[in-house]
């Protein structure tokens, strides 16, 4: 920090994205233990964090150089974390955490069997969020954070929000596309795998309404 600029310091008390941080420790489940596979990993405009064991083929190269993360990292920088998900082995285990440096927008996605717990400071415009609710409730407590109740975001669907949208009475979470949905009896339904609807051609229709989102009230 003593090397930077007097205008760079600044900067960074100042510009609300600087103020978003990402940490990941968890145990190698493939590839080699090395910096390049040490997450964050960052490709391209994307700055992913994955938490899961893949089963898709073309994740699991055998070399022992290259995590699976790292190769989901290369293909939700390609073709964009929609795609990725509504694509990915119904096998596979994962949530994933994804920052857009060109949209300055977090996605967050989860399958059922990987958990992602959050939660608001009370006072300050904060989201926290970990893998498990024990484990982000210790170190909230331990530090003295004054944190409205934990929640999930509902699986099989890809959410957004920005910076700008987390307040300490709510956050917005934009609902920006549903890769899987699970029924009462826990049965799993992927979207791909639904007949295709017959779509009639038809005039113009006026578009109404706001965008599909989800607000969560912390009050």
């Amino acid at each position: 920090i003593d090397s930077l600029e007097a205008s760079q310091k600044k900067d960074m008390l100042t510009n609300i994205y600087n103020n978003f941080f990402v940490i990941h420790t968890r145990s190698a489940t493939f590839g080699s233990i090395n910096i390049d596979n040490a997450q964050p990993i960052s490709h391209g405009n994307v700055i992913v964090v994955h938490n899961g064991t893949m089963k898709d083929p073309e994740y699991l190269t055998g070399s022992p150089d290259v995590s699976d993360s790292r190769l989901l990292a290369q293909d939700i920088s390609a073709v964009g974390l929609e795609e990725v998900c509504h694509n990915m082995h119904k096998d596979s285990q994962w949530a994933l955490v994804v920052f857009d440096r060109s949209t300055k927008k977090i996605s967050f996605a989860r399958q059922a069997y990987r958990p992602l717990w959050f939660a608001v400071h009370k006072k300050r415009d904060v989201l926290y969020w970990a893998s498990e609710a024990g484990q982000l409730r210790w170190i909230l407590t331990r530090h003295g954070i004054d944190y409205e109740n934990l929640f999930q975001l509902k699986v099989g669907v890809v959410w957004q929000t920005t910076p700008e949208r987390i307040r300490s009475k709510g956050v917005f979470f934009e609902e920006v596309s549903t890769f899987y949905t699970v029924d009462d009896k826990f049965k799993v339904t992927w979207e791909r795998d639904k007949p295709e609807k017959k779509v009639e051609p038809v005039a113009e229709v006026e578009e109404k309404g706001e965008k599909k989102g989800k607000v969560i009230p912390l009050t």
